[in-house]
């Protein structure tokens, strides 16, 4: 996990440029209220002011508000990408994407925790906090494979699994952008050997890869990308460092 105090170096728009994906995150749990960063929101979209103020609880507007600044900083602090010109449009299956720029993004959050990816192509990020308390009903819409393997592990340790395996199917689908046009039985993960497996009728798909791992003892993460992509290691953005660009 790379710290934030050193930043990849930014990268031009040449036709040399090595073909990258990068991914961060930023724990937002010492924010202490909306109304402490509100004025922050002047640095985002229309579209996302409009989706903070549909929030009822504080705790989702920040981690909205803070997703589309990390986004930014990203772009600044990798790409050079001034973000005052940063702007955004939708495709017809309501996917996100940059207005005069090839780089493909995606964003998540969890928690205390907001997480972005951006590169040259198509990539899906999914983090989720795992709630111990019981396994969600909603892996019944696993693949077969995946419930026998959530099943055969101890009470104890399903809702953890559960979890993992969901961070990779979300990050999967937003990838492709089937979202939920796209079942979740449809696909499986075999997650027996060194490499995740995704599968789809039985047939071993080697076009995407994944990261796959713990923030810590809460949280599942997980980032899909194409096979033949260049990742970077993880960057942990400071909070304060990333709000700090925007005043």
């Amino acid at each position: 996990m790379t710290k934030n105090g050193s930043f990849p170096k930014k990268r031009n728009g040449g036709s040399n440029r090595i073909r990258m994906i990068y991914h961060g995150i930023v724990n937002v749990s010492a924010i202490d209220g909306f109304e402490n960063i509100k004025f922050l929101t002047d640095f985002v979209s229309e579209e996302r002011k409009n989706r903070i103020s549909r929030f009822l609880r504080d705790e989702d507007k920040i981690r909205s508000l803070a997703a589309e600044l990390l986004l930014r900083h990203m772009l600044s602090t990798i790409y050079g990408t001034d973000t005052a010109g940063i702007k955004f449009d939708a495709d017809k299956y309501g996917k996100p994407y940059l207005i005069g720029s090839e780089l493909k993004f995606n964003i998540s959050h969890s928690g205390d925790y907001v997480a972005c990816a951006v590169g040259d192509s198509n990539i899906g990020i999914d983090v989720e906090k795992i709630d111990k308390a019981e396994l969600p009903e909603i892996y019944s819409v696993f693949a077969p494979s995946e419930i026998e393997m959530i099943n055969a592990l101890p009470q104890d340790l399903q809702a953890d699994m559960f979890y993992r395996i969901w961070t990779l199917k979300e990050s999967y689908v937003k990838k492709t952008g089937d979202g939920l046009h796209r079942s979740f039985d449809s696909f499986s993960f075999d997650l027996t050997g060194e490499r995740i497996c995704l599968k789809e009728k039985e047939k071993v798909d080697c076009e995407n890869a994944f990261i796959n791992k713990k923030l810590d003892s809460r949280y599942w993460y997980s980032v899909c990308f194409t096979s033949d992509e260049k990742i970077d290691d993880i960057i942990e953005y400071e909070l304060f460092r990333v709000i700090d660009a925007f005043r």
